[in-house]
């Protein structure tokens, strides 16, 4: 099982140092695949998924994983049992996520921040591109298809069965995730936990304390206790 992170160079050098060591930490194996920085947020937010579906199409495993580089690996048995459920159904796994802001906000989907697809799921959906794109809405403005997201729509579509990691808690800026609960900056799942904030790190000489403290809790072994619930009560 080997997972690839797309990241550009505009971004603090820590960032891929914080990670490679809470993946060494946990025990999983990482690939970094640096690009150089883009113009403005969409063309880097496009390439990350022109990234991703050339990565369907080269590498050689069963199962083609992928991580943000703002999403830290917590726990690898969490992450392989993903895997091999993934590759013994020919089917995919990945975060649970929504486009809160957007008309279908109700949608979950697995999230490109960390996402495992087996290749015959991919052949049997088509191959279709990772890369977001917009729908224009009869009456104006645009629907938003998320990065990898689209691989979650086609398999709604056929009736395919695919499993969402569902997060377990949060740190702070509080958004619903459907009828589920909540997510929010630095969301914890089994498996991972995601920043989700990626333009806090852009030119700036020193990280959050936020970032900073999850990964002390991964490198020391603490492990992560959330500030919230993800949890409706």
């Amino acid at each position: 099982m080997k997972f690839h992170s797309f990241y550009t160079n505009n971004l603090p050098k820590q960032i891929v140092d914080d990670h490679r060591r809470c993946s060494e930490r946990v025990g999983l194996e990482v690939c970094y695949h640096e690009y150089p920085s883009f113009n403005t947020f969409d063309e880097a937010f496009f390439a990350h998924g022109e990234f991703e579906t050339k990565m369907m199409e080269e590498e050689s495993d069963d199962v083609v994983c992928f991580i943000d580089i703002d999403c830290l690996p917590t726990n690898e048995e969490v992450l392989h049992s993903a895997y091999s459920w993934a590759k013994a159904n020919d089917s995919f796994v990945g975060n649970a996520q929504n486009i809160g802001h957007m008309i279908h906000r109700n949608h979950l989907y697995a999230a490109p921040g960390l996402i495992l697809v087996s290749k015959k799921a991919w052949d049997k959906l088509g191959k279709p591109s990772f890369k977001a794109y917009h729908i224009p809405l009869e009456k104006g403005g645009e629907l938003l298809i998320d990065t990898a997201q689209e691989i979650t729509n086609r398999a709604n579509q056929v009736g395919m069965d695919y499993r969402l990691i569902y997060p377990t808690g949060f740190d702070s800026h509080r958004s619903t995730l459907a009828h589920y609960g909540y997510m929010g900056k630095g969301t914890l799942y089994p498996g991972s936990w995601h920043y989700f904030r990626i333009s806090d790190f852009i030119g700036k000489e020193q990280l959050p304390e936020l970032w900073n403290r999850r990964v002390n809790d991964i490198i020391s072994g603490k492990g992560i206790e959330s500030n919230y619930s993800s949890k409706f009560y």
